[in-house]
């Protein structure tokens, strides 16, 4: 799939699409769409509802309901998992990505058989292609100047065996390791016996946010160690909990609310790509 940094915005499909939206689901699809977005499968994100929630910046009640308006009203697809998780899932964005990947799949086959074509077989690569292939067409000729093409070929046959006696042995290339992605009850033991304090609500914070960015780093790499990844969301967990409880209330004694998410921008979603 094409790893693109941005994903392609349509004023007039948004305002099309999320005009039945309240304001306050216009706000969450843009960000569950930037979810989507830069989840391991492009245009589909699986989480349970309190990390829908964190996501959005709502409580569990209020981001059921902006859910059910949003699938209710087909802007997006939804499915409920039997392990309490929701897959929420853009047919548009699901449509573009299978796009990209058939457009790149077809331009690397062009280019191969390109190049089938000019050498007549998979042409060969390194530094010491061009002294392996003949200076002219002349030399290619079986029967033009055959004292001189003995020579050549003689001197061909030198410079293979001096290569090869010469060349140093090629490294062989490692496997890529892929990052271990541990299960939630593995996140909870860990939390458990963990230097640091990491409550049980982390941990599960963490493996939901993880579960659904497909476990990789801001720049796109593959955590390489999720138990220290688990501590370092543990330090900012425990700091803003920390801030929460020294904050003081509100006037009458009530928490002061937070302000609702200002809606931004968001991705159409049923102009036909056909007729751009």
């Amino acid at each position: 799939m094409a790893d693109l940094p941005y994903l392609q915005f349509f004023p007039a499909d948004w305002l099309q699409d999320t005009r039945v939206l309240s304001l306050s689901a216009k706000g969450a699809w843009i960000d569950l769409l930037c979810a989507m977005w830069t989840a391991r499968e492009r245009g589909r994100i699986r989480m349970r509802l309190p990390a829908y929630g964190r996501l959005i910046g709502a409580t569990d009640e209020r981001t059921a309901q902006i859910l059910d308006e949003i699938t209710d009203l087909g802007i997006a697809e939804r499915e409920d998992g039997e392990d309490g998780t929701i897959t929420v899932w853009c047919r548009r964005m699901l449509r573009d990505a299978g796009e990209l990947e058939a457009q790149a799949e077809q331009r690397k086959q062009s280019a191969a058989n390109a190049a089938r074509v000019r050498w007549g077989k998979k042409p060969q690569s390194g530094p010491d292609a061009s002294r392996m292939r003949p200076a002219s067409a002349a030399q290619c000729e079986p029967d033009a100047n055959p004292e001189a093409r003995s020579q050549m070929v003689s001197k061909l046959d030198y410079n293979t065996r001096e290569n090869d006696a010469t060349a140093p042995p090629s490294p062989a290339a490692s496997p890529p390791h892929p990052a271990v992605i541990p299960t939630l009850d593995e996140a909870k033991r860990y939390a458990l016996s963990a230097p640091v304090p990491i409550s049980e609500d982390c941990a599960i914070a963490f493996h939901d946010t993880q579960q659904a960015e497909g476990w990789i780093t801001r720049n796109g790499h593959p955590i390489a160690d999720w138990r220290a990844a688990l501590r370092r969301y543990a330090s900012r967990w425990n700091e803003f909990e920390k801030s929460k409880s020294s904050q003081p209330p509100a006037s009458g004694g009530n928490p002061r609310p937070r302000p609702p998410a200002t809606p931004a921008s968001g991705y159409g979603e049923s102009t036909d790509l056909s007729g751009l």
